[in-house]
């Protein structure tokens, strides 16, 4: 079905575990976007790609340990990304590089050794 006017989806507890680009397809209108304290654990590449209007995606503690370098590329308005509290060990160098808009990142409790300067090249916005 079609939803163009959704704005905001909250979803707390969630049982699914990959997300993918049916999931979110048509929802053009959405800004925030929040997946707190589920069990995803797989995000397919073009997941996000029809959010261009999204501003803000949480995805707080779930069972996320890999995230495509292309996974976040079409959210040009994204202004805050939470993966606190997930699996990540290693983020690509071109993770974020399309987030041009980005004010503020939250990779905290993750099992992260390194971050690739280039993960932060032209964020000027970012805090």
């Amino acid at each position: 079905e079609n939803f163009p006017n959704v704005e905001e989806i909250f979803v707390l507890n969630g049982k699914f575990k990959n997300l993918t680009h049916e999931n979110f397809q048509n929802l053009i209108s959405l800004t925030t976007l929040e997946l707190k304290h589920g069990k995803i654990s797989k995000i397919d590449q073009n997941s996000f790609n029809d959010l261009t209007s999204l501003e803000n995606l949480s995805l707080e503690k779930n069972e996320i340990s890999y995230i495509h370098s292309k996974t976040f590329w079409q959210l040009e308005n994204l202004k805050v990304l939470n993966v606190n509290g997930n699996q990540l060990t290693i983020l690509h160098p071109k993770t974020f590089e399309k987030l041009i808009n980005l004010h503020a990142l939250n990779c905290q409790n993750n099992q992260l050794v390194t971050l690739d300067r280039q993960l932060f090249v032209n964020k000027p916005k970012l805090r």
